[in-house]
């Protein structure tokens, strides 16, 4: 029998627990200690060949694959997740000054008029009914504030199909 090995230097302790059975790395002198018997500590030797070569060889794993495959998609639909992310942030900030904006309006025709709605008036709070301005004291027609479509207030903001199957 022939055996061709290459030798190669201890590894150093790596802290770590490993499987029972396997090293987590060869340490050579923790691994004599193991054993219980003398054992050589300077080198080990990994096999390079051996004469006759045994009948069933272990063999290695299959490298994994590098192919884009369906990881490109995936990354192309968390870059669109975030430009997504941003156009909603910059949609709902500008609803919010919108709204922010039709309040002070209000809050000037009403310091105007002298008369108080007697609510809150802040648009990521409850908003308070308002008072009807006279058409004399506007320069412009009244703007509507938009409800966001997730809040809807009361029935008549649910679909037709939801308010007949469930009546409320």
């Amino acid at each position: 029998m022939t055996v061709v090995a290459r030798l190669k230097p201890a590894e150093p302790d790596l802290q770590r627990g490993a499987p029972d059975g396997q090293l987590a790395s060869i340490d050579l002198t923790a691994y004599a200690a193991e054993l219980g018997y003398p054992l050589l500590t300077g080198a080990y030797g990994q096999l390079a060949s051996e004469s006759p070569a045994v009948a069933e060889m272990p063999f290695p794993f299959p490298k994994p694959s590098t192919e884009e495959g369906t990881h490109l998609s995936y990354s192309l639909q968390w870059f669109a997740f975030g430009v997504l992310m941003f156009i909603g942030f910059g949609y709902a900030a500008r609803q919010q000054a919108r709204n922010a904006a039709i309040d002070a309006e209000d809050a000037e025709a009403q310091a105007g008029d002298g008369s108080s709605a007697g609510g809150l008036m802040h648009s990521s709070g409850p908003v308070a009914r308002r008072r009807p301005v006279p058409a004399s004291g506007r320069t412009r027609p009244r703007r509507k504030r938009k409800t966001p479509s997730w809040t809807p207030r009361g029935s008549e903001g649910w679909p037709s199909w939801f308010r007949s199957r469930w009546p409320g």
